[in-house]
């Protein structure tokens, strides 16, 4: 993977502007060449804000009124992956290393990249496990993720610890079809998102981020230096921030009219649904809590005044993709 052990920069920029943690990493994955050093930036934003994929579009995902009624900014980055909602309960690390000094493969090289913040985690004594090679656990609930992509001649990855969340912030946020989803999506939100501080109430934040930072050289097998960025990185990250968050880019992909709701993961293996679809003769529609592709909870929405938990009920343990099979869609 690397012919010699490089230093690697490590920026610890601390409490900065919303938009501008992204916008940092950005700019030094931009500028990077193979002869640049690789960086890890910790930092964590002063207030609170979204942050969407790139090739989502994003009236599908977010409700743009309530966020614009929030005061909240809205930010495509320019890697995959969902929508989150992030604020100063957070610490971000991300990784921006030339793709020639990674892994081959994106699940090696989530699973090089989490290793330092699992570690960190079971240095305190929590129980932290991996999952799906970008997710951490403690007892079967996210605490942090990871996702990533390639910027220019870097690969980049992005996660975050959870210290703390405002699980009813992001339910509203939401784009929701009808009520029912958004009552399942807040439901999972809750029961698969943990915290940090729910596990570790005394965790301090700070004593986190200095042990991961410790983590870092022994976890990478790389020296590590403390480091700035250089005045190219400042003055090309004050220019993206206007460019993340322009018209333009947030809308640079649209849904399509009449186009199913897409599934929203929640965490590894569990997904909410929407569904419509033509049965006895008439539309109904749904929405689904779908775990490793089994329904784990169903919940119809139909105008006709009837119980429909029985209905519910037998479709709790069905294969989601078989079911939906044996369905007549219907488009909106």
């Amino acid at each position: 993977m690397m012919a010699r052990k490089l230093p690697i920069r490590l920026i610890r920029l601390g409490l900065t502007g919303a938009v501008r943690t992204q916008s940092v990493y950005h700019a030094v994955a931009r500028l990077a060449r193979e002869d640049t050093p690789d960086t890890v930036i910790l930092t964590r934003p002063a207030e609170p804000y979204l942050c969407i994929g790139y090739h989502q579009a994003v009236d599908d995902v977010l409700d743009m009124d309530a966020c614009r009624r929030r005061g909240l900014p809205v930010v495509r980055r320019e890697l995959g992956g969902g929508t989150t909602y992030l604020d100063s309960r957070q610490l971000f690390y991300q990784f921006i290393f030339h793709h020639r000094r990674v892994p081959a493969t994106p699940a090696r090289i989530y699973r090089y990249f989490l290793l330092p913040a699992l570690e960190t985690l079971l240095g305190f004594g929590l129980p932290a496990t991996l999952r799906d090679d970008n997710e951490l656990e403690i007892n079967g609930r996210r605490v942090a993720g990871i996702g990533g992509g390639r910027i220019g001649e870097s690969a980049v990855v992005v996660g975050n610890y959870l210290f703390d969340f405002d699980y009813a912030a992001l339910a509203e946020l939401w784009q929701s079809p009808w009520p029912a989803y958004r009552t399942l999506a807040a439901g999972a939100l809750n029961d698969r998102i943990a915290t940090l501080w729910q596990s570790a109430p005394g965790l301090q934040l700070s004593a986190v981020e200095a042990a991961l930072s410790a983590s870092l050289e022994q976890t990478l097998d790389r020296p590590v230096a403390p480091g700035v960025l250089t005045t190219e990185e400042e003055r090309l990250a004050d220019r993206l921030e206007g460019q993340l968050t322009g018209h333009d880019h947030l809308y640079r992909f649209t849904s399509l009219a009449g186009a199913p709701t897409p599934p929203l993961k929640i965490a590894a293996g569990l997904t909410i649904h929407a569904e419509q679809w033509q049965e006895e003769g008439a539309a109904w529609r749904g929405a689904f809590r779908v775990l490793d592709g089994v329904v784990e909870q169903a919940l119809i929405e139909r105008r006709e005044a009837r119980a429909w938990q029985p209905v519910e009920h037998s479709l709790s343990g069905r294969p989601f993709d078989s079911w939906r099979e044996e369905r007549e869609p219907v488009h909106a």
